[in-house]
């Protein structure tokens, strides 16, 4: 019985730091929305409690929308790199964009997608794939792409490399959807 009260406990704790964690960002998504230029993008990504990129390096993206899927790829001139990928038929019309991932393997039944994290330090690299936790597209139009992340990664090439992973990116009206009609299909707040 305390073992179960134990866990119960162990879960809500779990919930509360996952709802306060994404309450904050709320707040610092609507300020970075405030000062970030149009085409601008803030990657506040924290893995094992460090920051993991240096926020003086300016990112840069493409994302490409079509029918079976959304991809969102940025890249800094550090070698930085965050992909980030969403599938499924009509997965803009789902009410959450939010992919969860158990194990390494996605639990949303009817979207899947990837989220992969990267940066060279110094001459070796250095890359993530989400392993437990979720993403979420919480915004795709001209305004903004709002993406959340929290959970833990996992190195490809060492499963034993497990780490925290926490944050999100902000990308300020992004000019490849500001300049194509056809994305507009696709949008959502």
């Amino acid at each position: 019985m305390k073992n179960y009260l134990f866990f119960l406990f162990s879960l809500f704790l779990l919930s509360q730091c996952q709802s306060s964690s994404e309450s904050k960002w709320d707040t610092q998504i609507f300020e970075a929305l405030q000062k970030l230029e149009a085409d601008k993008i803030l990657v506040e990504i924290k893995i094992g409690n460090e920051d993991f990129y240096n926020k003086e390096v300016p990112f840069g993206g493409t994302i490409t929308l079509n029918e079976p899927s959304c991809f969102v790829n940025l890249r800094n001139l550090d070698g930085g790199n965050v992909v980030v990928n969403i599938e499924g038929h009509e997965w803009y019309m789902a009410n959450e964009k939010k992919i969860l991932f158990k194990g390494g393997l996605t639990e949303t039944k009817s979207l899947h997608g990837s989220f992969l994290i990267g940066r060279k330090d110094k001459l070796k690299g250095e890359g993530y794939v989400l392993n437990d936790g979720n993403f979420q597209l919480k915004q795709l139009n001209n305004e903004a792409c709002i993406i959340t992340v929290i959970g833990t990664v996992k190195s490809p090439f060492d499963d034993a490399i497990i780490k925290p992973i926490e944050g999100f990116i902000v990308w300020k009206k992004p000019a490849p959807l500001t300049s194509n009609e056809r994305a507009k299909t696709f949008f959502f707040n």
